[in-house]
């Protein structure tokens, strides 16, 4: 069980102050997710592939690469909506100093 100290502790570490009935709140649901994350470690998860997302989404981005756009129905009309363009790129003004 997380002690009131602890509690006490991480909330000043966090500089927060807590009332009494926080402090024993907070002890009663952090134990609690203590012991949810105890239970999780014990389900054998031998043979299953880490994933970074629980549905599985894919990149859906173009791959990376210098020739411009142009290729998709509406972007050489856009590129002729912008104010300026220079190689088949729109030219916006710099906002970071060279380092």
């Amino acid at each position: 069980m997380i002690s009131k100290e602890q509690v006490l502790k991480s909330a000043g570490l966090a500089k927060i102050k807590l009332t009494q009935a926080e402090e024993d709140k907070f002890s009663k649901e952090l134990s609690g997710i203590i012991a949810y994350v105890d239970e999780l470690k014990k389900v054998d998860t031998r043979g299953v592939e880490p994933v970074a997302h629980a549905i599985g989404l894919e990149d859906a981005f173009r791959k990376d690469s210098k020739e411009p756009n142009i290729h998709i129905p509406q972007g050489r009309e856009l590129l002729n909506q912008a104010p300026k363009t220079k190689d088949g790129y729109v030219v916006v003004p710099r906002i970071l100093a060279d380092l």
